[in-house]
């Protein structure tokens, strides 16, 4: 009998007895509102709170009896947990969690069909300990067959990161750029930011912050400090800045010697073993000269991406090759993440039909920057992630007789993580900007490379509309056909992308109508746009190639000013094309450039392939169909360098305050004079 089995007979047994009025549903119910809306309390003591109740009416209602009676039985380390976890699920409605999803309709079990909700540590186990098994399979058969490495092919996962530029913005009587979203009011970190008056950076690997001061006439350095929570060899990867709250965001690499077969016959067969994990430090600026530590926060997994809704911050962190760590005996706190110390509850945990990774999200509020709101943990691999409006929307490739882009919600809401639905729609999402939300419906265009089956098979591209509850309420198929789609980018109610061959079609779509999108325009120019960036309300930037239409040879880097105004009407008003130009991080880095028409400047790093480690910052003006360059910075550390195991280019940063443009370069900060 599993677990299920056993909740189910526990409450049909509970219907024929007395429940004591101290842990009937509405009385907890009412405590939790007084805890929702009165003081904060650990994440941790809540939780052992709840589970305890849980206990107690489980055992006084239905007796020790009845548990025999189910003839459940768990390894002895992981039992205590795994009871922990069905009594989580008898009482999730009554949680904290719980009670919130009840009140909105949601259920709480399941994701569709792309995730169910974990029953027990022993099932996760299970799972886990069958991946390690089928890979020491695959490890003896290489020891023994050499030639079967050969054979092993590597799945690569494309793990962009979301981000994406909004224009400028106007406070406290000084203008000055803000970090490029993907979304409006959630921000993003990066690697550098401002307030108006100070400007904040990180050196990421010698773990440092430095704030400089730039009301005067030169920039001057503030305060300069290494975290004390952080170790010499922690990566600072992201800030944020917040009023009086400054986030640091750095990971941490534990690396050790494990055996590979440690309970076989092959003894002297190690590897090495590294753990990542994230750490949020949190400081005071309220004096920027100087700040001071008031939070430490650490979290199991190599550091993804963030959010900063408001005072909550959302970290999506990712633990690799889980089953490596299944060892007989163990319990939940030797495999799963740990969030402050402490693993995730199995009712929190979501499970995919196959899985050997751990995308790990956690809540956090700045007043409070040591404490979980909440948590939630996918098993699975490979996800993309989106934050629009009020959701996080989990999306990765799958094949299933075709190719298909899984996408599942989570609603955020104070903190609070809430699992909606998820659904498959056809294809897969080619650009950062191909996925939407507005207004509670989720935009996702796509490329489907198995449309059309046969060796001669040509992808089709696709626009799909879904509603709150992840339902199908709209479509747009058999688009370009023979085609992909390179750029994309929506404005309130209109969508606009790229598809390319040896021509750019940008196509213009009226979501007016969520139910029925229309296709109302089609502009062909040559070459294709990598990046599309809002000038203004009539004027769409693209950034890429141009190209020659016969040979698809590329001839330059290629800047397009598109007039919107009619979107029935698009036309290619201006544009420049750089010959000497081979790259600019904005295609693939879009926090690289900036942009904005109130200012009248368009900022790149420019690179030629024949002098890879010099680069030019680069500022462009734009009026009556002209891009003229004004002004030119050489790079210092820009360029395009050789690590110890790869090449990688070392970007930069810019950002404006007032009349000036302040690019980083390295450990350097240069101003502009617009």
């Amino acid at each position: 009998m599993n677990e299920q089995e056993m909740l189910r007979q526990l409450r049909e047994a509970a219907k024929e007895m007395p429940v004591p009025d101290a842990i009937k549903p509405d009385q907890m119910e009412n405590m939790l509102k007084d805890k929702q809306t009165g003081k904060k309390q650990k994440r941790g003591r809540i939780m052992r709170f709840s589970r305890w109740m849980a206990a107690a009416a489980l055992l006084l209602v239905c007796g020790i009896g009845v548990y025999a009676v189910a003839g459940i039985s768990f390894s002895s380390k992981s039992a205590d947990m795994s009871n922990e976890c069905a009594m989580d699920m008898a009482e999730s409605t009554a949680g904290e969690k719980g009670a919130e999803a009840a009140e909105e309709g949601v259920n709480v079990a399941a994701l569709g069909d792309v995730y169910t909700q974990a029953v027990s540590y022993d099932e996760i186990y299970e799972r886990l300990s069958e991946l390690k098994k089928e890979e020491e399979n695959q490890k003896y058969n290489m020891v023994d067959n050499p030639d079967a490495m050969l054979g092993l092919s590597q799945n690569i996962q494309n793990g962009m990161e979301e981000a994406v530029a909004e224009d400028s913005s106007v406070a406290f009587g000084s203008s000055y750029s803000t970090t490029n979203l993907q979304t409006e009011g959630v921000d993003e970190g990066d690697i550098m930011k401002t307030d108006g008056h100070y400007i904040y950076r990180i050196l990421g690997d010698e773990g440092r912050l430095v704030i400089t001061d730039a009301s005067g006439e030169e920039p001057v350095e503030a305060a300069s400090l290494c975290p004390t929570g952080l170790q010499p060899d922690d990566v600072l990867k992201e800030l944020y800045v917040a009023g009086d709250r400054l986030v640091l965001l750095a990971q941490r690499r534990e690396t050790s010697l494990s055996n590979v077969y440690e309970d076989s016959e092959i003894e002297d067969i190690y590897y090495f073993d590294d753990v990542c994990k994230t750490i949020m430090v949190t400081l005071d600026i309220s004096d920027p000269t100087h700040p001071r530590e008031v939070g430490m926060y650490q979290q199991d997994g190599s550091y993804q991406t963030s959010r900063r809704v408001g005072d909550v911050m959302y970290l999506f962190t990712e633990k690799y090759n889980m089953n490596q760590n299944i060892r007989e005996n163990d319990d939940a706190s030797d495999v799963f993440p740990k969030i402050q110390g402490e693993v995730i509850p199995c009712d929190d945990i979501y499970l995919a039909e196959s899985y050997n990774e751990a995308l790990v999200i956690s809540s956090v509020d700045l007043n409070d920057p040591e404490q979980t709101v909440d948590a939630k943990m996918i098993l699975d691999y490979g996800s993309r992630i989106y934050v629009g409006e009020n959701t996080a929307y989990l999306y990765k490739y799958s094949y299933h007789e075709g190719s298909y882009t899984d996408i599942a919600a989570f609603t955020l809401k104070n903190g609070i993580i809430v699992p909606v639905n998820a659904y498959s729609v056809p294809g897969d999402v080619m650009d950062t900007f191909a996925i939407s939300e507005k207004d509670g419906y989720l935009r996702v265009l796509t490329t489907n490379w198995t449309a059309n089956q046969g060796i001669d098979s040509e992808p089709e591209n696709a626009l799909y509309v879904l509603d709150s509850g992840m339902k199908l309420c709209g479509k747009l198929t058999g688009i370009a056909p023979g085609e992909s789609i390179y750029a994309a980018r929506f404005i309130g109610d209109m969508g606009y992308f790229v598809t390319y061959r040896n021509t750019d079609p940008l196509f213009s779509v009226d979501l007016s109508d969520p139910r029925n999108p229309r296709l109302v325009g089609e502009l062909s120019v040559t070459g294709f746009s990598d990046y599309l960036h809002v000038w203004d309300a009539n004027h769409l930037l693209g950034i890429g190639y141009e190209t020659d239409p016969n040979t698809g040879q590329r001839l330059g880097l290629k800047l397009s000013m598109f007039n919107i105004s009619d979107p029935s009407n698009v036309y290619e008003e201006g544009k420049c094309i750089l010959k000497q130009v081979d790259y600019t991080p904005a295609l693939e880095d879009y926090k690289s450039v900036l942009v904005s028409a109130d200012k009248n400047i368009i900022g790149l790093m420019l690179f030629d392939y024949d002098q890879m480690n010099e680069g030019l910052y680069t500022v462009f003006s734009y009026e009556n169909g002209s891009f003229t360059p004004k002004q030119e910075l050489e790079l210092k550390e820009g360029g395009y360098i050789q690590s110890e195991y790869d090449y990688i280019w070392n970007t930069c940063r810019s950002l404006y305050i007032d009349d000036r443009i302040y690019v980083m370069d390295g450990a350097d900060l240069s101003v502009i004079d617009m």
